[in-house]
Formats: structure tokens, C-alpha cells, sequence
């Protein structure tokens, strides 16, 4: 008896259940124990410029400085703040896994009209497993939005070509916008936007977009300047070699067969194609040239489109090879075991925590901050940290601040003007004492004084207290992971 063909209707029908599976999936994973971690450092920047904005309408922060930095963020968290506080991180949170569930969405559309809608389900699929994807979905910071809204851009240049409708282009161009308001970094996207026009013969479009493209991009200079050098870094091959080939490998490989694949074959999208190969070869050059740090976060925005263009060199196989349907399917699953048993690749049991990079720690700040509380911390006592922006979220203030190096560099501290930028918490120092050890006997009089160290502001600290503390203050609390976080506390005389 022959198997009766299923009709375009009920395909489409199978395939939206599909689509809403991986959509129920992609949310589980990244809703699933979404307020379990601690706030770490970074977190805890966006969380100030938050609260400023809910107190004053605008980034003001407790030092009286303004920080406008990836403003995005903070501005949507703002009404969370403003009624919940920080004490509910699961609400905070929920902003960022909310644009990661939307990148599903806008990642299968853009594959289905690139490729098909098969190739659309297998790239969903993906992002929606990707253990990036998941745990940069679960920080209350700007990279979840930013892959969303540069997924987005490309979609509306492939929905441009597809359909020459002119306020695609408009669309692609705010795109552009929202993402540099999520990360500063998205100006890049302005090289393969105007490639795009300039491909397509659209010199008027492009003469209009360039003079808002090259002020936006100049504006953002004296922004990015900190976070830039002059002097060349030289990661690339720490990008290329030791992440983007170790880490996906042959993904990286086959995606660029994909690509190759997709150009000659699929020639009605070559602007497009064109246009992500510009903007990955771009951010490649200027992340390992520019960039100061090697921390492969950066990379989030263009590691989507490695999966892309292996499914895409799939998709070529299933209508360009004899039994290429059969052929792609075997290919497909073996990735997908393949991206399976990769370290921190595809996951399919959501984490409590998902652990970040080497040089972005998450300390236990929430069992370190509870000792400190059910140790009988009240408002006579000091609190004194590296990171007394912290001390705020979890005991409402901040007393000094130890300096240290935030990038590793050593001729930076956290400090501006002798005060912590974020919180405005003074420097501890004392009289003729680097490590302030007599300012902190000083303050012991009024109160008990508490000191919270972590590993990574340890090993950057300008002045080395560590050994003073340790011998001189009483440990109540510690954790023994690589991410230690300590307290010490010293009694009142």
C-alpha cells in the first residue's frame, strides 16, 4: 500500500507545530531557573544605570556621573526597578530571555526565505539548543538583544530583496539603530548595510543613509574610545585558531563551503550572502584588532551565521547531489550529535547556571551577601568591597572601595576622581598605608566592619590587602569553586 502524499497545507501545518515546539523549547531553556545565579559585575553595572533612570529619568548614577553606555537595557529594566527593586533577579532577567526566545523566531524566517523552510526549523533549532545563546539569554545585559535585532536587520534586507519594498530598507536602518543602543559595537553593521545598497544600485538610498550612518558612527567614536587601542592587539588568531576553528570546528569549515554553496546556487539572495560574509569578516578584524580583551562574548553576534551556512550547505546537497535528501538528513542529525557531545554546544537539559567565561567570574555573591546579613549586618556597620556596586544591590549601600583593574590593565582602576564611578563609594585608603589596614581599625570603632574579595579583583588589585585581611579579619563565609567570593569581617573594639 503507497504511502499518500501529505499536500502543501498539511506541510505547512506540520511544520508551524514544529516551529512551536522549538519556540516552547528555546523558552523552557532559558525561563528554566532564570533568578538561580547571582548578580555578577556586569549584571550589577546595567543594574545601576537602571536604577538611575527610575529615579531620575536618565542613566544618573550614585557617584553623580551619567553613564550612557548600552543604554537599551537599562531603559526597559527601569519600570522593573522602579517596582520590584533588586530583589526579584528571576523579573530582571526576564527582559533579556525574552529577546533570545524572539531570535528563534526571526532566525527561522530569515533561513526559510534564504534557503526553505526545513533549513529555517534546523537553524531554529540551533539557536534555540545553543548554550551561548541560552546563557547570555539569562544576564541582564545587552548581547541577547543585539543578536536578535542583528538577526532582524539581515532578515529585513533578505525580506528587501525578496519583495523590493522600499520601507524594508528603512526597517533594516532602525535595526541598525536599536542595536548599537543594545551594544555600541553594532556599528559595524553599517559596512554591509551599505555595501548592500551600493550592490543593488541603490545610489540614492545610499547617499541618503550614509550621512546618518557616518554621524552615528562618529558619535560613537569618543564612546568606543576607552574600549578600544591604538595599539594593535593582535587576537585574530586567538579568534580564528583557538575559538571560532577549535571550538566549532568543522562547523567553521563547513560553513564556509556553505557559503560558497549558496552564492553559486542561490544567486537571488547574493547581496545578502555577500552582506553576512562582509559583516563577519569585519567584526573578526576589528574585534581582533581593536579590542583590548580576548573574551569570546564578543563573538555571540556573528556565530549564529556558522550554523546558518552548515545548514545551508545541507540544503545545497538535498537538490544538487543524487539522493541528496537522504545524503543532508544523514549530515544534519550527524551534526546535530555532533553539536551535542561539543563542549558548551548544543544542550537539550536546561542548567541552573550556566557558567560564563574564564575572565567573566560569577561569584556565590547571593550566599556571601546572606551571611553578611544573618550575621547581623545593620546601618552602624561598613561594608567594603571591589565592588561596592554590589554592595548596594544586596545591602542597599556602599561605604569604600578597594581599587582595582576592571580590564586587566594595569594602569586602570574602577576608580574616577578617588570614588567608585558606579556608586561614588570612596577609596580606602589611610594615612601613609597603601592597603588602608589603619582606616579600616579606624572604622571599627563605630561599627563592625565587613570586607567582601573575589577571586578576579584579587588577582587585579593595584594594592595588594589580601594578605592583611586574611590574617588580620575573621572569615564567616567562603566558597572553594574557581569563582571564590570571601567575607571577613572585623568586630568592633
Amino acid at each position: 500500500m503507497r504511502l499518500k502524499k501529505i499536500t502543501t497545507e498539511q506541510e505547512t501545518i506540520i511544520i508551524s507545530i514544529i516551529l512551536l515546539l522549538i519556540l516552547f523549547f528555546g523558552a523552557f531553556m532559558r525561563l528554566y531557573q532564570l533568578g538561580y545565579s547571582s548578580y555578577w559585575i556586569d549584571e550589577s553595572f546595567t543594574l545601576m544605570q537602571a536604577r538611575g533612570i527610575a529615579e531620575h529619568g536618565y542613566p544618573l548614577l550614585d557617584s553623580g556621573y551619567t553613564e550612557w553606555k548600552d543604554i537599551l537595557m537599562p531603559y526597559i529594566l527601569a519600570p522593573f526597578v522602579k517596582i520590584f527593586g533588586f530583589e526579584n533577579s528571576w523579573i530582571l532577567r526576564l527582559p533579556a530571555a525574552l529577546f533570545g526566545v524572539l531570535t528563534i523566531f526571526v532566525a527561522y524566517h530569515l533561513a526559510t526565505i534564504l534557503f526553505s523552510r526545513y533549513t529555517g526549523l534546523l537553524f531554529a533549532f540551533f539557536i534555540a539548543s545553543g548554550y551561548w545563546y541560552i546563557a547570555w539569554s539569562q544576564q541582564i545585559r545587552g548581547y541577547s538583544a543585539l543578536t536578535f535585532f542583528i538577526a532582524l536587520f539581515f532578515y529585513f534586507l533578505t525580506k528587501y530583496e525578496q519583495m523590493i519594498i522600499y520601507r524594508y530598507i528603512w526597517y533594516a536602518f532602525f535595526s541598525i539603530c536599536l542595536a548599537i543602543i543594545a551594544k555600541k559595537f553594532a556599528i559595524i553593521l553599517f559596512v554591509p548595510f551599505l555595501f548592500f545598497l551600493l550592490y543593488k544600485k541603490r545610489y540614492k538610498l545610499f547617499f541618503l543613509f550614509i550621512i546618518p550612518s557616518v554621524l552615528i558612527i562618529l558619535f560613537f567614536i569618543y564612546k568606543i574610545y576607552n574600549s578600544l587601542t591604538i595599539n594593535l592587539s593582535s587576537y585574530f588568531f586567538f579568534y580564528i585558531n583557538q575559538y571560532l576553528f577549535n571550538y566549532f570546528g568543522l562547523f567553521f569549515v563547513i560553513a564556509g563551503i556553505g557559503f560558497i554553496c549558496s552564492i553559486i546556487f542561490i544567486k537571488k539572495y547574493k547581496a545578502v550572502h555577500i552582506s553576512i560574509l562582509i559583516f563577519f569578516i569585519t567584526s573578526i578584524f576589528v574585534m581582533s584588532t581593536f579590542v583590548f580583551v580576548s573574551e569570546k562574548r564578543y563573538l555571540l553576534m556573528i556565530t549564529p551565521f556558522l550554523f546558518l551556512y552548515t545548514i545551508a550547505f545541507l540544503y545545497c546537497i538535498s537538490f544538487k547531489v543524487r539522493y541528496g535528501v537522504f545524503i543532508s538528513s544523514f549530515l544534519g542529525v550527524s551534526l546535530i550529535i555532533l553539536g551535542i557531545r561539543m563542549h558548551q554546544g548544543i544542550i537539550l537539559l536546561p542548567n541552573k547556571h550556566y557558567g560564563l567565561e574564564y575572565y567573566t567570574p560569577q561569584p556565590d555573591y547571593n550566599s556571601a551577601y546572606n551571611a553578611i546579613k544573618v550575621s547581623g549586618f545593620d546601618s552602624d556597620d561598613t561594608i567594603i568591597s571591589p565592588n561596592p556596586y554590589i554592595d548596594i544591590i544586596y545591602l542597599g549601600k556602599a561605604d569604600y572601595v578597594i581599587p582595582w583593574s576592571l580590564t586587566g590593565r594595569g594602569d586602570e582602576t574602577n576608580l574616577l576622581n578617588s570614588r567608585d564611578f558606579h556608586s561614588g563609594a570612596k577609596k580606602l585608603s589611610g594615612k601613609g598605608k597603601k592597603t588602608g589596614m589603619d582606616k579600616i581599625e579606624s572604622l571599627r570603632k563605630k561599627g563592625d566592619v565587613y570586607v567582601v574579595l573575589d577571586s578576579l579583583s584579587v588577582r587585579r588589585m593595584k594594592f595588594d590587602i589580601w594578605d592583611d585581611i586574611t590574617d588580620l579579619g575573621e572569615e564567616i563565609f567562603t566558597t572553594g569553586d574557581e569563582d571564590k567570593v570571601s567575607v571577613f569581617v572585623f568586630t568592633q573594639k
